[in-house]
């Protein structure tokens, strides 16, 4: 605790280094210095919120300046002359400055449309494979093990099983065993190796390596199961993250710096309770 809270000094300072680079910036009027800087802010910021989180899950409480400042105005541009004209004084942003508060509220747009709406779509899927659960693993008991005698009733609960995991395929899935086993899996490792942080990488070659191991046996589509289940609860607590870490990066102006928040304290899926007994240990 004496350590983390001897830091909070240091990143207090850098972001406010960083808001002196954010003004000498604007005061330049040059866009790509000004996007730069604002990174740098939001950065800054959220190093600021990562260490409070850690301080406080530790039960210590972090300093009362943590609050990020807004990003400070652009500063007005100096009195310039027309050619051929009297002199006047130009009270709004210069043409850079609006262009790079244009820039940056395209990208904060995308974020929008790219992050933070599939964080929350996805959140919402996870809530439907959540209910599913209990309705996977009883129509687990009906296929059987290796595969054998996959006849209509097999079909029908792994079509079953598919659907719950939002496959839009679920029948062609469901029509063999090697089938059901490989696009389940290949579903469930797309999803995870989309994530990002450090905690997360490499989840889905080691989800792989465990299901290769397993082979064609019952005990391989429980795997599979676990991990629907373990995927789904992350994907809610990230979509949980996103909407309460949003108003903080809208203080910084740069709501991108929402995904760096997460990926320093995103999981790993081999940390859920039920995917203890899948975990491999690390070399």
């Amino acid at each position: 605790m004496t350590i983390l809270q001897n830091e909070m000094p240091k990143f207090l300072q850098a972001r406010q280094d960083a808001l002196a680079a954010l003004e000498q910036a604007q005061r330049s009027g040059d866009p790509t210095k000004i996007a730069q800087a604002q990174d740098g802010l939001g950065r800054a910021n959220s190093d600021i919120a990562g260490l409070s989180r850690e301080i406080q899950f530790k039960g210590g409480k972090p300093p009362s300046s943590l609050t990020p400042p807004p990003v400070a105005a652009a500063a007005t541009p100096a009195t310039t002359k027309p050619a051929g004209g009297a002199g006047f004084v130009q009270t709004g942003p210069s043409g850079e400055q609006t262009a790079a508060n244009q820039a940056l509220g395209d990208l904060n747009k995308d974020w929008i449309e790219k992050s933070y709406r599939v964080a929350q779509d996805q959140g919402q899927e996870a809530g439907k494979i959540l209910n599913g659960v209990s309705v996977m693993r009883t129509a687990l008991a009906g296929i059987g093990d290796n595969g054998t005698g996959w006849g209509a009733e097999q079909k029908k609960k792994a079509t079953q099983i598919a659907a719950a995991f939002g496959m839009k395929n679920a029948k062609e899935v469901g029509s063999n065993y090697e089938i059901f086993q490989s696009q389940v899996g290949q579903h469930l490792f797309d999803l995870l190796g989309a994530q990002k942080g450090p905690q997360t990488e490499g989840d889905a070659d080691r989800a792989k390596e465990t299901l290769v191991s397993l082979g064609k046996t019952r005990r391989a589509n429980e795997f599979l199961i676990d991990l629907a289940q373990a995927t789904a609860e992350r994907n809610m607590k990230r979509a949980s993250f996103y909407r309460e870490m949003m108003p903080v990066a809208q203080k910084s102006g740069n709501l991108s710096s929402v995904d760096q928040d997460w990926s320093e304290v995103a999981p790993s899926i081999f940390d859920s309770p039920v995917m203890r007994r899948w975990k491999v240990k690390q070399q």
